[in-house]
């Protein structure tokens, strides 16, 4: 990888893991060389984001689709945050 390729990609963790932390969401990095991260509720895997494709995995549903992680973020909200 070029050494702008590996800034960009890092960037993309960075910004992943923010949004993630600005949201609550509890995440765990997995895997920094391709950038996989899993997201919980509860204590169990829900999804599974890949910040350099902008892949997003969700189990329970089959979904899988790569729509970046801002939309990875409104489909967690939507589907797990709890309504107060």
């Amino acid at each position: 990888m070029e050494e702008k390729e590996v800034s960009e990609y890092d960037k993309r963790i960075r910004y992943a893991m923010k949004l993630f932390k600005d949201n609550n969401i509890t995440y765990k990095i997995c895997n920094r060389e391709n950038g996989h991260f899993n997201l919980y509720k509860n204590g169990k895997v829900v999804m599974s984001f890949w910040s350099w494709t902008g892949k997003c995995y969700i189990p329970s549903t089959g979904f899988s689709d790569n729509i970046g992680v801002h939309n990875c973020v409104k489909k967690y909200n939507e589907l797990f945050k709890e309504v107060k």
